[in-house]
């Protein structure tokens, strides 16, 4: 009996430690383009320019306090291709009350965490790019950074 259960709490913990090593977010350096955040997580992009593999979602966390109470919050993901042109991300959730972590009306002085998930379409082109994620509370900028990333096969 006791090498059973020594058996099921090897299998399980086996398990534990596989999810835990799928979910690792990397901390990500950045270029800062306005608000005030603490961290930025992007899974996977254990490197930089990270890569957004075609069909497999990415996932960011982003910690940050807000400044003052806040109704509405809208984010926006955009990148810039080498000839300098602008293009947003298709299919990307502008709205980040639903879904991401958050519950709004935000508290003021109250420490939150953004978790969003992006889904890398496979119809969108390879190409490298500098992404721009941000996201406004109230038309006031809460974050605002610059990542470089390839979207891969």
């Amino acid at each position: 009996m006791a090498d059973g259960r020594c058996c099921l709490f090897a299998a399980l913990l086996l398990v534990v430690s596989a999810g835990l090593a799928a979910a690792v977010f990397d901390v990500v350096q950045h270029e800062k383009c306005g608000g005030e955040f603490s961290e930025i997580r992007i899974e996977p992009c254990p490197q930089l320019p990270c890569h957004f593999q075609k069909g497999r979602p990415l996932k960011l966390q982003v910690d940050f306090v807000a400044a003052e109470n806040i109704q509405k919050l809208e984010m926006k993901l955009r990148g810039e291709l080498s000839n300098g042109v602008w293009l947003p991300f298709p299919g990307f959730r502008k709205n980040a009350c639903k879904n991401n972590g958050l519950t709004c009306p935000l508290e003021a002085g109250k420490s939150y965490t953004l978790e969003s998930t992006l889904n890398v379409l496979s119809s969108f082109p390879s190409v490298d790019a500098n992404v721009e994620w941000s996201m406004k509370g109230d038309n006031k900028t809460i974050f605002c950074f610059l990542v470089p990333v390839k979207v891969v096969e």
